[in-house]
C-alpha cells in the first residue's frame, strides 16, 4: 500500500474469503542480496479471510546484510485505502524472521488462537 517494493511468497490482493491452509512457506533462498524489496512470507491486502495450520519460516536476509534497518516479516495484513479488513489466524506457527513476525497495518480486525 506504501508503495515501497516487496518480494512476497504468497501475495493476496483485493479480495475476499481466502484461505491459506495446511503450508509451509519457506525463505531460506530468497535471494534478496540488498537492502531492498522487503522480504514477505505472506502479504495480505484484502478484506476478510483465514490463515490456518500455516508455517511461515526463514524469512531474513543474509547475515552481511543484517544492519539493513527493513521490516522483513513472515506475515503483513493490510486494509488500504482508510478501509477495515478482518484476518483470522489459526494454529500457525512463525520463526526465524529479521524484523517482524506479524505486521498489521490500518484498520483491521484480528482473531487469533493457538
Amino acid at each position: 500500500m506504501s508503495g515501497t517494493p516487496i518480494a512476497a511468497a504468497i501475495l493476496v490482493v483485493d479480495t475476499t474469503n481466502v484461505i491459506i491452509e495446511g503450508m509451509i512457506v519457506d525463505g531460506i533462498n530468497n535471494n534478496v542480496s540488498a537492502c531492498a524489496p522487503q522480504l514477505i512470507g505472506i502479504d495480505i491486502k484484502m478484506h476478510r479471510g483465514v490463515v490456518e495450520n500455516v508455517t511461515v519460516r526463514n524469512f531474513k536476509l543474509a547475515a552481511a546484510l543484517n544492519g539493513c534497518q527493513r521490516r522483513d516479516r513472515d506475515f503483513r495484513g493490510q486494509s488500504g485505502g482508510g478501509g477495515a479488513s478482518e484476518l483470522e489466524v489459526h494454529d500457525s506457527v512463525l520463526y526465524d524472521y529479521q524484523k517482524n513476525g506479524i505486521t498489521a497495518n490500518e484498520v483491521w480486525y484480528g482473531h487469533s488462537r493457538s
